[in-house]
């Protein structure tokens, strides 16, 4: 490790002495028994050699991969639309489908019609009578 940097005589930070102390990827899968194991983010453990050791042992179950992730699991997937639901085959053999879409048809056009529909109070004075 270096406690002095190259330039200047300045000194080396404490953070900078633990990432030059750090092992890379490639250096730590030269080390391991099984390099199939190693990930990326292994290198970054307090003691990266045991942290490959458990990995590779027998009968362990591996550590899901959303783990490490900043967003929760299944959380990024807003930009991927879902298809529209569609009925199954033997219900639209028996027309209920066709039904269910007319009663839907009917309420919208019902709705949108409705403000066009003149009030009973429309026309009438505040002091209640017609207006001419």
């Amino acid at each position: 490790m270096r406690a002095i940097s190259a330039r200047a005589g300045c000194p080396v930070s404490k953070k900078q002495q633990r990432l030059d102390a750090r092992l890379s990827v490639a250096a730590l899968k030269r080390l391991v028994a099984r390099p199939d194991v190693v990930e990326a983010h292994d290198v970054t453990a307090a003691d990266p050699r045991l942290l490959v050791f458990l990995k590779s042992c027998r009968n362990t179950v591996p550590v899901p991969r959303h783990w490490c992730r900043k967003r929760k699991y299944l959380q990024g997937k807003r930009g991927i639309e879902k298809p529209a639901f569609a009925l199954p085959d033997f219900i639209v053999d028996t027309g209920r489908g066709l039904e269910a879409a007319r009663a839907r048809v009917r309420e919208i056009v019902g709705t949108v019609l409705a403000p066009t529909w003149t009030s009973p109070r429309r026309g009438v004075s505040p002091g209640g009578e017609p207006i001419q």
